[in-house]
């Protein structure tokens, strides 16, 4: 029984005093209890109890087999985790894509134990979980087990089993597909190919969710092709982390809204999510041109090592940044900033173009060297976007809440590099800054964005919610004191003010300590869809 709080129930109401009454994990009953009596009482006075935390952006796909209690999320008060995004999941896997993964849980000392999203979700499944999770098949993911990381459109026969094993991976309970299409393989994609495989995910009535070919100065154009996948191949659409990344075009979210709104108009089942912050983070990678990254990791390692191949691509990247900012090409580098770097943790911290000048040479030079030095391997935060516009992003009633992150701890082996602060605070930070201190949401519509919203866009009838015969996913803060603690240069801190978080109906976070309980289970979609409340 949780006596005395205030209950914001998850559907865009405001808070309303209420006890809330927990029987076998579930909740059995809202209102004033106080009489009913219950073995176990948590006294809420002074604080708002909430339905747990959707992210509707993470990836957490490998994090959570390396540390399965999800800190970071559950000390933000997620209680469920949707991965496999912007093109990249941990499944289904096989040829170029088994090798990417291996690489990646090498660092952890882990191995690749599974082929199928139903080996992996039954690994997940089976070792016990902070959080409840569910995941996306990643387009790039899928395209490397066909067909490796070439840069040109698939054969009939490549094209078919792409279809096969989507269409396998969906049935044993995969959510739909993402695309990354700034990331090679994916973004070696056309239209064609994207909407033969959302035609897949629509037969499974799943979820097609894109982080689009542009963010910055192609945005418009990027979510017309957007549009034209869903609208031709039936699918629904989420567009990832929406944003306006390019300086020269701020305000351009405006339009971008306009867009999706027409598109709803139309009746195409198209939302949104969102982070709560001006800066973005991905892989250095990104500003390599796409011709250099045909054939995979090794390949572009091959011609950044090779001297005639290297000035052709620093001389695209130093063209690509005169055409952004001709007065001073190098002008743009220091909002660069290396979050990770396992070969070279000295240059975290510091953006591109100091370190250029640490090394003597020009930012584009530098980012070459670093790619080299960590084996194509370097994570960094990008100060790009205008806070007029994610205020005008987050006011959109479509817009749902996700911090496009890998689970970390402050213990551990997750506790490295200096990752973007969004991985513990963005939640937090929307309650905090954007609901409490400035007034941009109010409390209702705020945690709506954050639970009963994500729970409709998945279509769980039984989760997002505070009400009997819900299940008793809970939060309890302090609305007062929630804030995020983590920075840009601290970024390992949990947030303050969320004292106590419910999973299943188990205490996993009790007054700001892991209880040690791992009652988080895989969500499979649709078979998750058809429990719920009448």
């Amino acid at each position: 029984m949780i006596l005395g709080g205030e209950v914001i129930d998850g559907t865009g109401a405001e808070p309303v005093r209420a006890d809330v009454a927990i029987l076998q994990g579930r909740v059995a009953a809202v209102g004033r209890l106080a009489d009913a009596g219950a073995a176990r009482v948590l006294d809420a006075a002074g604080r708002y109890v909430c339905p747990g935390f959707v992210d509707m952006h993470s990836h957490a796909d490998l994090t959570l087999l390396v540390d399965r209690r999800g800190m970071s999320k559950l000390r933000q008060g997620v209680t469920l985790d949707i991965a496999g995004n912007c093109g990249s999941s941990a499944a289904p896997i096989g040829g170029a894509a088994t090798g990417a993964v291996e690489r990646r849980l090498a660092r952890w000392g882990l191995d690749v134990t599974w082929e199928s999203m139903e080996e992996y979700l039954s690994l997940l499944d089976h070792g016990g979980l902070g959080l409840n999770y569910s995941c996306f098949v990643g387009h790039g993911t899928l395209r490397a087990s066909v067909m490796g990381y070439k840069m040109r459109t698939p054969s009939e026969t490549e094209l078919q089993l792409m279809r096969d094993r989507l269409g396998e991976a969906m049935n044993a309970g995969a959510l739909g597909l993402s695309s990354g299409l700034i990331y090679p393989p994916s973004s070696y994609a056309d239209v064609r190919e994207m909407v033969e495989l959302c035609r897949v995910v629509a037969e499974h009535d799943g979820i097609y969710s894109t982080h689009m070919r542009n963010e910055g100065a192609g945005l418009l154009d990027a979510l017309r092709e957007t549009i034209q996948v869903g609208k031709e191949s039936g699918v629904r659409v989420q567009v990832s982390h929406l944003k306006c990344s390019a300086r020269s075009h701020w305000g351009t979210a405006a339009e971008a809204i306009a867009l999706i709104e027409e598109a709803r108009s139309e009746g195409l089942d198209i939302w949104a999510d969102q982070y709560p912050y001006t800066a973005s983070s991905t892989g250095l990678g990104v500003f390599v041109p796409q011709w250099a990254q045909d054939g995979g990791r090794t390949a572009l390692l091959e011609r950044l090592a090779d001297t005639v191949t290297r000035r052709k691509i620093v001389e695209e990247m130093t063209a690509w940044r005169v055409a952004r900012a001709p007065a001073d090409p190098d002008s743009g580098w220091e909002s660069v900033v290396i979050a990770g770097a396992p070969n070279a943790p000295q240059w975290e911290g510091l953006n591109v173009r100091a370190i250029g000048l640490a090394l003597g040479m020009p930012p584009a030079e530098a980012t070459v060297e670093l790619l080299l030095l960590n084996g194509g391997d370097v994570q960094v935060v990008i100060w790009s976007m205008d806070e007029g516009d994610v205020r005008r992003i987050m006011r959109a009633p479509w817009i749902m809440i996700g911090s496009d992150s890998e689970t970390r701890a402050t213990d551990g082996p997750l506790f490295q590099g200096k990752p973007h602060p969004r991985g513990y605070g963005t939640f937090p930070r929307v309650l905090a800054r954007y609901t409490r201190d400035e007034g941009l949401l109010s409390w209702g519509e705020a945690v709506h964005k954050m639970t009963g919203l994500s729970a409709r866009r998945l279509g769980l009838k039984d989760r997002g919610v505070i009400a009997p015969g819900a299940v008793a996913d809970l939060v309890v803060l302090d609305p007062n004191g929630v804030r995020e603690t983590a920075t840009f240069e601290q970024p390992h801190a949990y947030p303050d003010g969320i004292h106590d978080v419910m999973v299943n109906g188990r205490w996993v976070i009790r007054d700001g300590a892991f209880s040690g309980e791992l009652p988080g289970r895989v969500l499979r979609m649709p078979a998750a869809r058809s429990q719920g409340l009448d």
